[in-house]
């Protein structure tokens, strides 16, 4: 019954030890920005995922980084998929 008791302790100091760890960690993060997904691709730094987005011709997901932008902002894969759409 000892033993049951000692390992019950060490577990709750375990736990304790992690929470504490988690919110410390929390603390220290940075506040995310609000931003929306294409202005954040357009600002991500080294490290940092890119936005992918769909092309709105034809739904293939690309990079921000590799569409070709209409003269609506909207995002296309291709220039030729871009100038379909413009047609319409």
């Amino acid at each position: 019954m000892k033993l049951l008791v000692w390992v019950l302790v060490a577990a709750l100091i375990v736990f304790w030890i992690f929470l504490s760890r988690k919110k410390q960690k929390a603390a220290r993060k940075p506040p995310s920005a609000s931003a929306s997904a294409s202005a954040s691709a357009r600002r991500h730094g080294p490290g940092d995922a890119e936005a992918i987005i769909p092309c709105t011709r034809c739904g293939v997901h690309l990079p921000y980084s590799e569409a070709v932008i209409g003269a609506t902002g909207a995002p296309f894969c291709s220039e030729d998929h871009r100038l379909q759409h413009e047609r319409r």
